[in-house]
């Protein structure tokens, strides 16, 4: 897949559930998810072998809202 100028490249999400999202991404994007070298609780989403989108669970811990 080629970049097209203006287009988003690059998703960053703080989660709650990660299996949940993985499991949502995954059926309507198509993207595989992979631990991230940024630490415990870092992934990296990909599509076609190539990095599209970051996620942590962060949000538990923190107490922050998701919507």
């Amino acid at each position: 897949m080629d970049s097209v100028p203006g287009v988003p490249c690059w998703v960053s999400l703080t989660v709650r559930d990660r299996q949940a999202t993985e499991e949502f991404y995954s059926a309507v994007l198509g993207w595989t998810f992979t631990d991230s070298p940024l630490g415990s609780g870092f992934r990296t989403a990909t599509r076609e072998g190539k990095p599209v989108a970051g996620f942590n669970e962060a949000a538990v811990s923190w107490q922050l809202p998701v919507r």
